[in-house]
């Protein structure tokens, strides 16, 4: 039977190779798939038998794919309208073949991919109305592949990666929840976040040991949410909050950053002058270890 472009409502799992090389044999015609795709198997290696797909409805995993390298035959997706997760897959080097991916409607994971070292191929990505979660990508050196990314609709968290900078971020504007920037070791600076205008949650930048500046805040406005700053061992300065409105904070922690030594930037003192405000401040170097 010939399908129209729509298919598989109730979704599909693929748990072998012969599985993906039979799909346009099985399914003919199919170029959206209408349900949900899993892919989990250790012996799939690629997905030329999945090169016809344009779009898929609902969420997109690959999990625990152990022998797959490349994404190289998935160049004409152009949207995924629910979660797009990959975990776990230990050989994975990069995401080419994503280049023409210019939507996620949900959440987007990038998660413990132990030979992952570059995200390029996901430069056409405009927005992702979920969560953006990149974490536990032991050989990640760099964020590059998301130039074009301009709005993220919720909580974003950049945790254990082996980033300097987030450069390749410089056109973000906007996320939609909070934002956690969390235990990565060779991470300097922000670079790269200078247009943020806003957050609408809690700004969490945490346990960073390297990371001497935040200065590339210096737009950010308003959040909506808790402001913590803990744990950042080469942190001197709060510079770069300057600009956010005291109004916007719930409450302030800063606490633990060894060489913290400036705290008086203006939308901080501002913030404690509140009537109110809801405060800790300790454990820093001397002219930031008290809210006195």
């Amino acid at each position: 039977t010939v399908l129209s472009q729509g298919c598989l409502p109730e979704g599909i799992t693929f748990t072998s190779q012969i599985e993906i090389d039979n799909f346009q044999a099985n399914y003919p015609n199919c170029r959206e798939i209408l349900g949900t795709v899993v892919v989990a198997g250790e012996s799939i290696t690629n997905f030329n038998g999945l090169n016809i797909l344009t779009s898929i409805n609902q969420n997109f995993e690959l999990n625990n794919l152990h022998d797959l390298i490349e994404l190289n035959s998935l160049n004409n997706l152009t949207a995924i309208n629910g979660d797009f997760k990959l975990t776990y897959n230990t050989k994975l080097k990069h995401l080419d073949g994503l280049n023409n991916l210019s939507f996620i409607g949900g959440n987007l994971e990038i998660s413990d991919n132990d030979s992952l070292h570059s995200l390029t191929g996901l430069n056409s990505l405009d927005s992702t109305n979920g969560n953006f979660s990149i974490g536990h990508n032991y050989s990640l050196e760099s964020i590059s592949g998301f130039e074009e990314l301009n709005f993220i609709g919720s909580n974003v968290r950049l945790k254990w990666c082996q980033f300097n900078d987030f450069n390749e971020l410089n056109n973000l504007e906007k996320i939609g929840g909070n934002l956690e920037i969390a235990f990565n070791d060779f991470l300097k600076s922000l670079t790269g976040l200078e247009k943020i205008s806003s957050i609408g949650g809690e700004l969490k930048i945490s346990y960073n040991w390297n990371l001497n500046s935040i200065e590339s805040l210096i737009n950010l406005k308003s959040i909506s949410g808790s402001l913590i700053i803990e744990g950042n061992k080469s942190l001197e300065s709060l510079r770069g909050l300057d600009s956010i409105s005291p109004t916007t904070i719930n409450d302030l922690i800063v606490r633990n950053n060894d060489y913290l030594s400036i705290c008086e930037v203006l939308s901080i003192c501002n913030f404690i002058e509140l009537p109110n405000a809801q405060l800790t401040i300790n454990d820093n170097s001397t002219g930031c270890d008290s809210d006195s």
